[in-house]
């Protein structure tokens, strides 16, 4: 994605080892952008940057942007959450950015609202889905400033809908994954199949994390902490590691991979491997799958993967119906039994 940024600054900087490396800033003098240049989250960051510059008109959708952005409810929340809201807020300024905030709780304007949405929704339903759910975080924080009485977007359904309780990875299609991918992807793979952690709590691992035996954390999204004991392999590839930056996990230039980066460079490793219909997300599964293959109860499988019990009893029915080594066993002890009788 290459856009022009009006004013960005970039400065060559030469690195202990003798390489050369680029950081990138807001302007001269104004704070570094941290993202991956030319994505989104870069692009996101700098605006962000340059609007705290300056004083929006008071009650429009994007003075209630910057207003937010100054709370301590946003100071609160997680980077990751942050950079997700930070690309939604860009797609929102531009479409309602001078939209007065009367006029977007007045009667007809969940309408609009929606008429958007799916307008989004024909490119991402998820993309449509984390829009209106960060424009849902600003009228609540809206409200909460008392110059908005209604969040006009409360209670709009989802766009994406998807069950992948029955999605997991089978050994030859991991086997088929790492014949293909970057040694950085492969240690990813491996950080999901031997520790059943999410994406963005795997992306957000430093390097302080690990002790040597164990990694630990705070999930993003639960905001439970789990500590988990790195399996001997897993322990081999950690420890083999070079520490080329403070996150674990990194891109082949050696920089923390942004969420969006990540997510493609896997999408075309997988689809080099011929794989079709599987994500990231469904090692999460796998890993429970693997769990309950050797016996272990899911009060303590929970433990570990921070699941609720009820999502935790979800996968465990479906994993009745995986175990394809006990269904042919059935089968050939029917088949056994049969020998002599002819049906």
């Amino acid at each position: 994605m290459k856009v022009t940024l009006k004013g960005l600054y970039k400065r060559p900087m030469k690195l202990a080892d003798g390489s050369t490396k680029t950081y990138f800033y807001a302007w001269r003098g104004g704070p570094r952008l941290l993202s991956e240049p030319n994505t989104p989250d870069f692009i996101a960051e700098f605006q962000a940057a340059k609007d705290s510059l300056r004083e929006l008109p008071r009650g429009t959708i994007a003075w209630l942007i910057q207003d937010f952005k100054k709370s301590q409810d946003w100071q609160d929340l997680k980077d990751r959450t942050k950079r997700d809201h930070e690309e939604m807020f860009v797609k929102i300024k531009h479409e309602f950015g001078t939209t007065t905030l009367s006029r977007a709780e007045a009667h007809g304007s969940r309408k609009a609202f929606k008429a958007w949405r799916d307008h989004l929704g024909k490119s991402s339903h998820k993309t449509a889905d984390k829009a209106i759910s960060s424009l849902s975080r600003l009228f609540t924080h809206a409200i909460d400033q008392e110059v908005m009485q209604r969040n006009p977007v409360k209670g709009l359904g989802k766009l994406y809908k998807s069950n992948r309780a029955d999605k997991w990875w089978r050994t030859e299609q991991i086997k088929a994954f790492r014949s293909t991918a970057s040694p950085q992807l492969r240690l990813a793979l491996k950080m999901a199949l031997d520790t059943g952690q999410r994406q963005g709590d795997l992306l957000d691992l430093n390097w302080s994390d690990y002790n040597g035996t164990h990694i630990s954390l705070t999930q993003n999204k639960t905001g439970k902490k789990v500590s988990i004991l790195a399996s001997d392999e897993l322990k081999a590839m950690l420890d083999a590691q070079p520490k080329t930056s403070t996150k674990i996990l990194v891109n082949g230039k050696g920089i923390p991979w942004t969420p969006l980066g990540f997510s493609a460079s896997w999408r075309k490793a997988a689809a080099k491997a011929g794989l079709k219909d599987l994500t990231f997300h469904d090692l999460r599964g796998t890993f429970v799958m693997q769990c309950l293959q050797a016996d272990m109860k899911i009060e303590d499988i929970r433990l570990v993967t921070g699941h609720s019990l009820s999502g935790l009893r979800t996968l465990e029915k479906h994993y009745m119906g995986w175990d394809s080594d006990a269904a042919d066993n059935v089968i050939l002890a029917l088949q056994q039994n049969r020998k002599g009788t002819k049906l």
